[in-house]
């Protein structure tokens, strides 16, 4: 990840972490794909996705916001194709929607973030 764009995600990182009581390392979790199954971290990464505008009220990803964090990186078609297909999951609530996303994401995502 950029460092210009990490700098931005601590925006509403932080706010992330007051609000749902989360370790500040869940970030690094985020990125590294090793975000464990609970309430907090679940918590987490809908605010995270919502404050950040990566997800909608509903947990679904915003496809432009999304694939415009990899600029004009040669995979960006792919990813958008892996990210559509994600935002076909819907479960019983937000939070619960936007944790599926991320783990589907997370399996078929033809690039991987890092910080």
């Amino acid at each position: 990840m950029p460092a210009e764009l990490a700098l931005k995600a601590q925006k509403f990182t932080v706010p992330c972490i007051e609000e749902t009581n989360a370790n500040p390392e869940i970030l690094r979790k985020v990125l590294d794909s090793t975000l464990e199954n609970d309430d907090v971290s679940k918590k987490f990464l809908y605010c995270f996705g919502l404050k950040g505008n990566f997800t909608d009220e509903e947990g679904h990803f915003n496809i432009s916001r999304m694939s415009g964090l990899l600029g004009d990186h040669p995979l960006v078609k792919s990813f958008e194709e892996a990210l559509a297909e994600c935002n076909k999951i819907t479960k019983e609530t937000p939070v619960e929607t936007a944790f599926a996303m991320n783990s589907c994401l997370n399996n078929n995502a033809p690039v991987v973030f890092a910080l």
